[in-house]
């Protein structure tokens, strides 16, 4: 019992010894700042921030020309994708694009909720698409792979959309 009460002071010891010593180390008090105009106070809220644009915009034109380079490779396939229906996915997608980059913070709501339905719908429509694929063949990847890759893709893409979103609140 003593050989564990004198370890005990022992750990005190070689921890006290181990924290720094408050000699001198102070932080600096805060200092207020003084705009170069003083009175005039400008309030500006960005609705989403630039990065978050650009990385949005990125995505969503890389998404449209996946659309349409779907459309090009798959159109004389089993379950070829209807040209009007992923033209209005590309259309939907470059509306929100076209509203994200307008210069008007008000309409950012906007663009994210545009691109939001339409990718969602498309996700929609390229999972029905492999679903609907006949896959009788034994060949791999078989006619479930383009359909279901697009799906996937429009997936991420809904994705980058919810993340602007969750940014902008």
């Amino acid at each position: 019992m003593a050989l564990l009460a004198r370890s005990g002071l022992m750990v005190n010891q070689i921890s006290s010894s181990l924290r720094p010593q408050a000699s001198g180390l102070r932080s600096a008090p805060a200092r207020r700042i003084q705009p170069a105009h003083e009175g005039r106070s400008v309030a500006t809220k960005a609705y989403v921030e630039a990065s978050v644009g650009y990385a949005i915009t990125q995505q969503a034109v890389a998404y449209a020309a996946v659309l349409g380079i779907d459309v090009f490779i798959e159109r004389n396939s089993q379950v070829a994708p209807d040209i009007k229906i992923v033209g209005l996915g590309i259309i939907g997608t470059v509306a929100a694009v076209y509203l994200l980059n307008s210069g008007d913070e008000s309409q950012a709501d906007a663009a994210m909720i545009v691109g939001l339905v339409t990718t969602l719908v498309m996700t929609g429509y390229h999972a029905k698409r492999t679903v609907d694929a006949n896959d009788e063949q034994v060949d791999w990847p078989g006619p479930k792979i383009l359909p279901g890759t697009i799906a996937v893709i429009s997936f991420f893409a809904l994705n980058a959309f919810i993340q602007g979103i969750k940014a902008e609140i």
